[in-house]
């Protein structure tokens, strides 16, 4: 059974491949996809906390920050 603790572990690698894409690369592209990253493993969060507590709140969320990702493609 794949608890809550696999989607922590697997976010925060996700996250931190991301914060090191930001915070080393040069280029604006490398910057906005890592950024994507970052996105994503905060909407894995939210959607695994979303389902351990039951409710929907969290993937509202997910919802909404998915609408600024678009935004920020649209601007790359």
């Amino acid at each position: 059974m794949i608890g809550i603790e696999h989607y922590l572990i697997l976010s925060g690698i996700v996250f931190s491949i991301g914060l090191f894409g930001v915070m080393t690369s040069r280029n604006v592209l490398k910057v906005l996809l890592s950024l994507e990253l970052l996105l994503a493993a905060s909407n894995l969060l939210f959607v695994a906390f979303s389902k351990y507590n039951g409710d929907y709140a969290g993937q509202l969320i997910v919802f909404f920050v998915i609408l600024v990702a678009a935004a920020e493609v649209a601007v790359g």
